[in-house]
């Protein structure tokens, strides 16, 4: 079950609106959705779509029975932006990795060390997953 901060709302640009957008591309949004973490009209045209496809009004604007058709819980834990390594009971899984990922930022003028950091990892790509493969990960 993914887990957001909070409900997104139209004009909402997050991690959560992202998350959103990810559960409904699973439910079978059409045309599927860019998950870009922008809720914009296309966004609030799948909400809608999927409200009434599951019995609710179809306002587009989602809310705790939306967000639990679309197996979203709610955490008050998210709404700092924060994992909590350590208390997290799926931490190390898929999902967690991708509720971190969608709430990172980067810092104002650490873009070229971020750049130098995915090109570090990115050269030796092929290493980790000789690695990996080797150690019996498949994941």
């Amino acid at each position: 079950m993914r887990q957001v901060g909070r409900v997104p709302r139209p004009g909402d640009v997050s991690g959560d609106v992202t998350l959103l957008q990810m559960a409904l591309n699973e439910k079978g949004a059409s045309p599927q959705l860019v998950e870009d973490g922008d809720f914009g009209p296309k966004t609030k045209t799948a909400v809608s779509v999927f409200q009434k496809s599951v019995g609710l009004t179809g306002t587009g604007v989602p809310g705790e029975k939306t967000m639990a058709k679309l197996e979203i819980e709610i955490l008050d834990v998210l709404t700092t932006g924060t994992v909590i390594g350590g208390s997290d009971p799926d931490e190390g899984t898929p999902p967690w990795y991708r509720r971190a990922f969608v709430l990172c930022e980067v810092d104002p003028g650490k873009e070229s060390q971020l750049k130098y950091t995915v090109n570090l990892i990115d050269r030796g790509m092929s290493r980790y997953l000789g690695v990996s493969k080797r150690l019996g990960f498949t994941g």
